[in-house]
């Protein structure tokens, strides 16, 4: 799909296929700004792609419960291989800063169609849950996906410790 497909997933407990593991050693060196590291393309898995992984996961996707892990046709594998990722700036006072997003903010029949096919579900259901999830636009003003904030799943995940 994206030209940097995995056939089996990379991570603590997975399958690790040499080519598999080579791809996303690739993909985390060319998102090494986003990573803060560089990983030796070895295409052996081991504890520096795993912190690497989960660095990208944790840091640049803003994944609360990172796994560490790379499937094919997940959005982990979806962000690594982005052709256009987002670019870093100097600032005009100093330090570092992302560049704004210029793409556009709302998604396109096909990127319904798109979902829906990958998913094998009709492209209504996937209109169906953006519409109920997303609330104004499916991406904030930082290009961040948005999402609906469930109180009880959160208390459950959290084991009610942060309940009034």
């Amino acid at each position: 799909m994206w030209g940097n497909d995995i056939k089996q997933a990379v991570g603590p407990g997975q399958p690790n296929q040499r080519d598999d593991v080579l791809k996303v050693q690739r993909l985390l060196n060319q998102n090494a700004v986003f990573v803060g590291m560089n990983v030796t393309e070895t295409g052996s898995y081991g504890g520096v792609t795993e912190t690497a992984i989960l660095r990208y996961q944790r840091g640049h996707m803003r994944m609360l419960f990172a796994t560490g892990v790379v499937e094919p046709n997940s959005e982990t594998l979806y962000r690594l291989a982005e052709t256009r990722p987002m670019r870093l700036l100097a600032g005009a006072r100093g330090g570092i800063i992302v560049a704004p997003f210029t793409g556009q903010l709302e998604l396109t029949n096909d990127d319904y169609a798109n979902a829906a096919s990958i998913l094998q579900c009709e492209t209504a259901a996937i209109r169906a849950v953006a519409d109920v999830e997303t609330q104004a636009s499916p991406f904030d003003k930082a290009n961040r996906p948005t999402i609906l904030f469930e109180r009880r799943v959160f208390s459950r995940l959290t084991g009610h410790q942060f309940d009034i």
